[in-house]
This record gives C-alpha cells, sequence and structure tokens, in this order.
C-alpha cells in the first residue's frame, strides 16, 4: 500500500508500506493462560490497623506534650521579655540620677575652678594647682555629656519596649 511520496533529486518516488491484516484469534481461555505464565506468582496483601502497638495513641500523646512544651516555652518568653523590660526601667532610672549628679559635679566644679581663677589672678594659687581645677571641671564636663548619652539610649530603649518603634 502506498504510504507517501518521497522527492529525491526533483524525482518522485513513491513510498510502499507493508501492512498485516489480522488472520484469525486464538480463543485463550482462563487455564490457558495459567499454563503460560505458569512460573510467576500472584500475591494479596491485607494490612489492618487494628493492633499497631499503640503507635496512634503515643503520637497523639507526643503532640499534646509538644504544645504543652510550647505553651511553656511561650510563658518563659514572656517572662524574659517582662524582666528584660524592668531592668530597662531601672536602668532608665539610674542613667537620670547619674545625669542629675554629673550636672550637680559640674557645677561644683565650675565653681571651684572660678574660684582657683581668681586665686591665680591675685598670686594665691601655683599654676599647676589651676590646671588641675581645669581638668576637674573638664572631666566632669565629659561625665555629663557621656551620663547624658547614656539616659538617652536607656529612655529609647523603653521606647522601644512600648512599641513607639526607634525614633530619633
Amino acid at each position: 500500500m502506498p504510504a507517501g511520496i518521497v522527492k529525491v533529486d526533483e524525482k518522485d518516488y513513491t513510498v510502499y508500506s507493508e501492512t498485516r491484516l489480522p488472520q484469525g484469534f486464538d480463543k485463550n481461555t482462563y487455564f490457558r493462560q495459567l499454563s503460560n505464565n505458569f512460573s510467576q506468582n500472584a500475591g494479596l496483601a491485607l494490612n489492618i490497623p487494628i493492633f499497631n502497638g499503640g503507635a496512634a495513641r503515643i503520637n497523639w500523646q507526643k503532640a499534646k506534650l509538644e504544645v504543652e512544651n510550647q505553651q511553656l516555652l511561650k510563658e518563659q518568653d514572656s517572662r524574659t521579655l517582662k524582666q528584660d523590660i524592668y531592668q530597662a526601667h531601672t536602668n532608665a532610672v539610674a542613667a537620670i540620677e547619674k545625669y542629675n549628679a554629673s550636672r550637680v559635679a559640674v557645677e561644683s566644679a565650675q565653681k571651684a575652678y572660678d574660684f582657683a581663677r581668681k586665686r591665680f589672678d591675685v598670686g594665691l594659687l601655683q599654676p599647676i594647682d589651676l590646671i588641675l581645677n581645669q581638668n576637674n571641671l573638664f572631666r566632669a564636663k565629659i561625665n555629663l555629656v557621656s551620663a547624658q548619652y547614656d539616659y538617652v539610649f536607656k529612655m529609647k530603649l523603653l521606647e522601644f519596649y512600648k512599641g513607639l518603634g526607634l525614633k530619633l
């Protein structure tokens, strides 16, 4: 039977295919199929999970314990957060007290330096003593600035814990 045409060097060639038509069927009975497949096996398995060693009950108990464990972890995290907030509040109170003490220290160091400067101008004080008073004043001012930044940081931390974010 012709299957198609192929063109080679400008020439057409007809392609033929061989087809076989079925001639007849043998009656293939059940027992003949068994004898043809004699060495092959067939099997049937049945799995009934009635007695599975209590695995379902154990898995359920494990799940309950895991839920309890997660609740305890949540409670522990909540307590840790509360403790951190209380610590931040205590640190902020200490920082404001340190700032106020540093302010008083700067005022007293400034007065001491002013008196030392007047005594030096009159000639009643050595230059080394004036320099010592000046250094004490500078140290007090540095401590004041440090206490101020520490206080601002501690207050920003408290604002963060309140949920206000980190606004500058």
